[in-house]
């Protein structure tokens, strides 16, 4: 290739301000064009270089500025393999001092694409649980390793799951040792299509060990046993789109009216008690609640005396034996899952010898509003259905003073409070 020393035809040469050379005499090649070109890749250039750097003196800023969070780093990262959930999972505090906290912890796990079932284990027992074996069955699996040792008055938290690609279920077995017992607890979590399942979810406990097929054939909603001086249960939560819980109790039969377990919802004040059942509404899921609050501003303690519920609501957490004088008790209540129904209860405890009630009413349909009721005698659907009130209700009797209040919405408030007049 050959570039001409001379300008060819001027007049075409000079055209709209160019300088143009002839190549071979045939192609013309436009000067001013190839240093615009060149210098536009330049600009480009150091465009992007002074990205990359702003880019990394951001992330090094935020670095200093933010503390890293090692369990949201997880998190991010666990949404990517299993091997990332497992890690995630065993960073996580496995012990906790009570339920509360490890539904808070249950809470914040967020494995996406998973079917997964969170087993809180409560050892009410004066001896340490020893752990023996798990086993998981069809495409299930334990996504966290299972503490070694759950010491007395403990929670253990072991997440399982399956995923969800697969359509199966969760299958799972904890195999632990009470000094020579061994103490089972099986769950059983069939996958939820479309919103429908032809199983419940079910759990199972034993004394010995279990396979798959006595898991399938014999576990219930709710079971206990008892060997000797021991008592072991399970419950689960009905199927649903929210979390997932299998609840596990071992206990010595002297320590069965000493749990801890009721005590977990006793605070000193209002604020906390608020947080208190915020935080077991966010355990739960999404679904129609009562967030309930007890006040107790007398001076005697309130003993529980018994609960009702109807339509199939039930209550997600135990009520607290007692209410100590000048405290907060609370109480997460539940609709059924999976059925166009409300939230319909009554708590009876007792004040002295004086029987309070507290009824609560949270209908299903938009057409009916939240209403409350306060008795001095144990309150029955009937009473709840024609005598309750919104927003509020009070009434008095030999010197005490009874009070409801209840919010709007689908999961509102409701404030008891028992008081002198």
């Amino acid at each position: 290739m050959h570039i001409q020393s001379q300008i060819k035809s001027p007049s075409k040469a000079r055209h709209r301000g160019f300088i143009t050379f002839a190549i071979d005499n045939k192609t013309y090649i436009n000067l001013n064009s190839i240093i615009m070109i060149r210098k536009l890749l330049l600009v480009s250039t150091l465009l992007s270089l002074l990205l990359f750097v702003n880019c990394q003196e951001d992330d090094f800023l935020q670095e200093q500025n933010e503390p890293i969070s090692t369990s949201k780093l997880a998190v991010s990262t666990a949404k990517s393999s299993l091997s990332f959930m497992s890690n995630y999972a065993n960073e996580k505090i496995h012990i906790t001092n009570s339920k509360q906290e490890a539904f808070k912890i249950c809470s914040e796990l967020d494995f996406f694409n998973l079917w997964s079932l969170y087993s809180i284990v409560y050892n009410n027992t004066d001896k340490d649980l020893i752990f023996k074996k798990q086993i998981a069955w069809g495409n299930s699996f334990f996504i966290n390793t299972a503490p070694y040792t759950i010491p007395p008055k403990k929670y253990a938290i072991i997440y399982s799951g399956t995923i969800n690609a697969l359509q199966t279920g969760v299958y799972n077995e904890s195999v632990y040792q009470y000094e020579n017992i061994t103490t089972c607890f099986g769950s059983y979590l069939p996958q939820w299509h479309l919103g429908m399942s032809c199983r419940s979810s079910n759990v199972l406990v034993n004394f010995s060990e279990f396979n798959n097929v006595e898991l399938n054939y014999h576990s219930r909603p709710t079971m206990t046993k008892r060997l000797g001086n021991l008592e072991i249960s399970g419950k689960i939560t009905p199927l649903s789109y929210g979390p997932h819980y299998a609840e596990f109790t071992i206990s010595t039969l002297s320590n069965l009216n000493n749990s801890l377990n009721t005590s977990d919802y006793i605070t000193s004040d209002y604020e906390s008690a608020r947080k208190m059942v915020d935080g077991l509404k966010k355990a739960y899921g999404t679904g129609l609640t009562a967030k309930i609050i007890i006040h107790n501003k007398s001076d005697k303690n309130l003993v529980y005396k018994d609960r009702s519920s109807w339509y199939g609501s039930s209550f997600f957490s135990k009520q607290p034996s007692v209410i100590p004088a000048h405290k907060y008790a609370v109480i997460l209540a539940q609709h059924k899952s999976q059925s166009a129904t409300g939230v319909y209860n009554e708590l009876t405890y007792k004040h002295g010898k004086q029987d309070i009630s507290f009824g609560t009413y949270v209908p299903w349909s938009w057409a009916y509003t939240n209403n409350v009721l306060v008795d001095f005698k144990e309150i029955n659907y009937g009473n709840l259905s024609y005598n309750s009130t919104r927003p509020s209700i009070y009434r008095t009797y030999n010197g005490l003073r009874l009070t409801g209040h209840i919010d709007k919405g689908d999961s509102p408030h409701v404030l008891f409070t028992v008081e002198k007049q």
